[in-house]
């Protein structure tokens, strides 16, 4: 028997390595059936991801020709040179506007999976706020997104739902009169997880308030996004990855 020994204790450690083999096989081919069917087709297929365009940030000077704008020139992507001409011309109404300013920052606060959006920031000459522009772009089409291109048009409770909703979350300021039902005029950018509704000064309060920004999370929204709408492009990602 003793002779034996060695074959027996050679056997039953081929046996556990094979075993161990079969079980890293597993892994790695996402045996794990729960993980492997968690994503529904439409968020893998549908929905591919978009890589982030290339954004150097170009000077325009103002009208005062004391201060200079900042505002986003974009590479990388299909629809190029449509979204420049169109920001470049948007910064340039917005410059013309801000008589007063001394300055203007760009802040950028979206820029993947096909959509562009950031905000432009005017400044007095001892450092207040005092004008914003903010856009979105489609970077599959080149075009400047309005509200009615991301909520259902087929469901027109969202001009008066979405106002409801920005009146809550502004109960705590003092406002001049209620925030009315939204229309394409409306300001907005979006960030990874919300729409931010943006507001002049003396559009909804005070001056003393400055520019006013609410954010509403997309889930709040949910009801009021159109089937098409380009935010479902971020929602599906996020969900994915959680």
């Amino acid at each position: 028997m003793k002779k034996y020994a060695p074959i027996i204790v050679g056997l039953v450690m081929l046996t556990a390595i094979f075993i161990a083999v079969l079980a890293m096989g597993n892994v790695f081919s996402g045996g794990n059936s729960n993980t492997g069917n968690s994503l529904s087709p439409s968020m893998t297929l549908d929905n591919p991801r978009r890589s982030p365009l290339i954004v150097t940030l170009t000077f325009m000077t103002l009208p005062s020709g004391e201060g200079s704008l900042k505002y986003p020139t974009l590479s990388g992507g299909a629809e190029d040179k449509k979204m420049n001409l169109s920001i470049k011309s948007e910064a340039a109404i917005f410059a013309d506007s801000e008589t007063k300013a001394q300055t203007v920052n760009c802040e950028i606060y979206y820029n993947d999976n096909g959509l562009f959006s950031f905000a432009l920031y005017s400044y007095d000459s001892i450092g207040n706020k005092i004008g914003v522009l903010a856009l979105t772009y489609n970077c599959d089409t080149g075009t400047k997104l309005l509200l009615s291109d991301i909520m259902a048009n087929q469901n027109p409770s969202w001009h008066a739902g979405i106002a409801n909703i920005l009146n809550y979350k502004a109960r705590e300021l003092v406002l001049l009169s209620e925030i009315k039902p939204l229309d394409d005029s409306r300001l907005f950018y979006i960030t990874g997880t919300s729409i931010v509704f943006v507001y002049r000064l003396y559009e909804i309060a005070t001056y003393s308030a400055g520019c006013i920004e609410i954010h509403i999370d997309y889930n709040e929204l949910a009801a009021f996004l159109g089937p098409e709408s380009p935010i479902l492009r971020i929602k599906n990602l996020v969900l994915r990855m959680e």
